[in-house]
């Protein structure tokens, strides 16, 4: 009998440094001794509160459950497998400008749903299912509705976690899968924006691809005012800095996969 419990301890043991090593996987560098409060706070607000665990037993502020399945949904994005790429490699995706200041989110989604399905509904039906208020829409509501309607579903982490090369892997495969990329930004990084910052929902929807030229980043934006460089309407091409810090820096904004 001494032996059966020796060897349960072991293997529970070895289960619990397999959930370690996914959880530094995951979310490397978003542990709750580092995180600001303010990053803490935008965290909590837009994360579903069934993956919080904010006694922070493995040392981020998320749950166990949410880190596999974060891990699990990354691994399954980057092996999706190389495709031909060409000299622009991105989805054609359709803006559609915001009805009110606060429905970038319902806007987005019609975008991404419109993309996906060939149809969608008003962004008013959106606001609604989102619960869209003054504040915006709240990121884990964002994944839910849009799981609803679309048969890839989407999952989504700290933009704060991935590295600029991480990112490049996520866009390129989103365009392969023709799955668009949602991004939660704070906008003073984007050139367009010309340093105004706003909390802001984007869809990147692909890159360039040249030996020659710098690796650009086209995205979708539902924003129909101009802050000194022209309309943010529209699809525009951007530096993949620019597109990478607006979720990098500035709060820990979050990708929507």
């Amino acid at each position: 009998m001494k032996i059966k419990k020796n060897l349960l301890l072991t293997l529970i043991l070895v289960l619990s440094l397999i959930l370690n090593i996914t959880t530094v996987n995951a979310l490397d560098g978003v542990s709750c001794d580092e995180l600001s409060s303010q990053s803490l706070n935008y965290i909590v607000a837009q994360t579903d509160p069934k993956d919080l665990d904010l006694s922070c037993k493995n040392g981020t502020p998320y749950t166990d459950e949410y880190l596999v399945r974060t891990e699990k949904s990354l691994n399954q994005l980057n092996n999706s497998g190389p495709q031909l790429h060409y000299f622009t490699h991105a989805l054609s995706v359709t803006p559609f400008a915001q009805e009110k200041n606060n429905y970038c989110g319902p806007a987005t989604l019609k975008e991404v749903i419109h993309f996906m399905n060939g149809t969608s509904k008003t962004q008013s039906d959106y606001a609604k299912e989102l619960g869209t208020d003054s504040n915006g829409t709240y990121v884990y509501k964002f994944r839910d509705v849009i799981n609803k309607y679309v048969n890839q579903k989407y999952n989504y982490v700290l933009g704060s976690t991935r590295t600029k090369e991480q990112f490049k892997t996520m866009l390129e495969n989103s365009v392969d899968t023709k799955k668009p990329l949602v991004m939660h930004t704070m906008t003073r990084t984007l050139y367009l924006y010309n340093g105004h910052q706003t909390g802001h929902y984007i869809v990147a929807t692909g890159n360039t691809v040249s030996s020659t030229a710098p690796y650009q980043v086209f995205y979708v934006d539902s924003n129909k005012s101009d802050y000194g460089r022209g309309s943010v309407f529209g699809v525009h091409l951007d530096s993949l800095d620019n597109v990478f810090n607006s979720v990098k820096l500035y709060g820990d904004r979050y990708l929507i996969y």
